[in-house]
């Protein structure tokens, strides 16, 4: 459980000394979110998930970073991971659920666009770790990453990156098709 997860995590900071709480925060919510969203540990790929995530907030979004940082072995190296985590979570939910728990990775899996095709991989991969993404952004920032105007929070570049990044889960397929999901599975609304 989320809390079991917190606990763990909390009883190896050490008592009486200083420690990095932003980074706990980040790891914690990060070994939350696997199992939470997708079913999936992925607390191995985290350091990839973070590096691949910071340069692209910080070469697209915040735009501190020139774009050839996007070439660098270990940008290239985290993006890599980070696809691999993505595929391996879609391959999990392809195969029959067995005794896990119906997820949001297999309501995208059974989710249809307006034409009833599935939808593409890529789709289904941005769908997939995104959720990753915004927990990384919302952990790091603390009450900063809600706040949405001050010069002090880059005019909240990182709620705004934070909702971009589920406008991004949406668009990995249709409005309509995920509204209707949350309705019939979060929701429990009949003929939706």
């Amino acid at each position: 459980t989320m809390f079991a997860t917190a606990q763990k995590w909390a009883r190896r900071w050490p008592e009486s000394e200083t420690f990095p709480v932003r980074d706990q925060v980040q790891r914690i919510v990060f070994d939350q979110l696997g199992p939470a969203v997708a079913n999936h540990d992925a607390y191995e790929q985290f350091e990839d998930v973070r590096y691949y995530f910071n340069t692209l907030m910080n070469v697209f979004t915040i735009k501190l970073w020139p774009k050839f940082m996007l070439y660098s072995p270990r940008y290239r190296r985290s993006k890599r991971v980070v696809e691999t985590m993505g595929k391996q979570v879609l391959a999990e939910h392809a195969v029959a659920m067995g005794g896990r728990s119906r997820d949001l990775i297999d309501d995208m899996l059974a989710a249809k666009d307006l034409h009833g095709e599935p939808f593409s991989e890529g789709d289904l991969l941005g769908s997939t770790i995104g959720p990753f993404f915004a927990g990384l952004v919302m952990a790091a920032g603390g009450s900063d990453a809600l706040e949405w105007e001050s010069a002090r929070s880059g005019e909240g570049t990182a709620a705004r990156a934070w909702l971009r990044s589920k406008a991004n889960s949406i668009e990995g397929g249709t409005s309509e098709v995920q509204l209707n999901v949350i309705a019939k599975r979060i929701l429990e609304l009949p003929g939706a």
